[in-house]
């Protein structure tokens, strides 16, 4: 109990059988909107070929770890104490965010490259993996393989450009820019319509507030029509600009509102706007509900 209010954990065992409609997910995602419970603490171990294998062992384990005096009891505040630490670190990593890294109008985070190598190894990690999740909208963190190959390049003074957890990360002399490309399976396509409001791409809130031509829709710019509204590399990186979203009559861009670009005689009633510096503010949940 916290404050008169519950904290609940749920741990889910992944099975190679189940990739989607988990149910301890969706009972995770249904009591972590009830009123009365203050957290969730979801916890899924890695998939693995030995699983069974494991869970068998750590059930021979339980006996002797109660004769050691490591029963439920002790193991749940063991628990606590390292949640009660995992939440000192995120607010660490929430000033260093908010200290670190500023996010254009494109929706580019741009990092502070000697901050990040300054800042305490918690510290970093997990101000990375949340800019990485804020950016590339995967609902998990990435693996911690992959990650301390990024930690170890940009500990470096060389530049690169990789790409982790659907975001690019592009490390200059000074800054990193992390920001979305279109990829391989392209992004959300949405009909717009009049009173429209929703996220696209999880990136920028997009809300028409009043009627509009009907057949519009919004998709990403795409690199034939970066080149065609004359979006240059000295605005933001070319991916990042190419995966704006943009108002299309067909085939046609006819408004990027990122760019304040519209064909002459266009006007639209429609807001778009970067929201990735909200989302950076709050520790996501893993999963993170607010991509669903």
């Amino acid at each position: 109990m916290s404050g008169g209010t519950i904290d609940l954990v749920f741990v889910w065992r992944q099975n190679e059988r189940v990739s989607s409609g988990r149910r301890a997910e969706s009972l995770a995602m249904w009591f972590s909107r009830h009123p009365d419970v203050h957290r969730v603490i979801y916890l899924e171990p890695p998939l693995s070929r030995k699983s069974f294998d494991v869970d068998r062992r750590w059930r021979k384990l339980l006996p002797l770890l109660a004769a050691e005096g490591l029963g439920p009891d002790e193991i749940a505040a063991a628990a606590g104490r390292l949640a009660e630490a995992a939440d000192a670190i995120d607010s660490d990593a929430t000033q260093f965010l908010a200290e670190a890294v500023t996010v254009d109008r494109f929706a580019v985070a741009w990092l502070d490259r000697n901050a990040f190598v300054s800042a305490p190894e918690a510290v970093r990690q997990r101000a990375m993996i949340r800019l990485l999740m804020a950016i590339g909208g995967e609902a998990y963190p990435p693996r911690s393989e992959p990650l301390a190959g990024l930690w170890q390049a940009l500990a470096g003074p060389d530049r690169f450009k990789r790409t982790l957890a659907g975001a690019v990360i592009e490390a200059r002399r000074s800054k990193v820019a992390v920001y979305r490309e279109i990829g391989r399976t392209g992004l959300l396509e949405i009909q717009l319509s009049a009173g429209f409001a929703g996220d696209w791409d999880h990136r920028f809130r997009v809300e028409v507030a009043g009627a509009i031509p009907p057949g519009l829709t919004l998709r990403a710019l795409g690199e034939t029509g970066r080149v065609a509204v004359g979006a240059t590399a000295d605005l933001a990186p070319p991916g990042a600009l190419a995966a704006l979203p943009a108002v299309f009559s067909g085939d046609e861009p006819v408004a990027v509102p990122s760019l304040a670009w519209s064909l002459a005689g266009i006007s639209l009633p429609l807001e778009v706007r970067p929201v990735v510096a909200e989302r950076l503010k709050e520790p996501p949940l893993f999963p993170d509900y607010r991509n669903a």
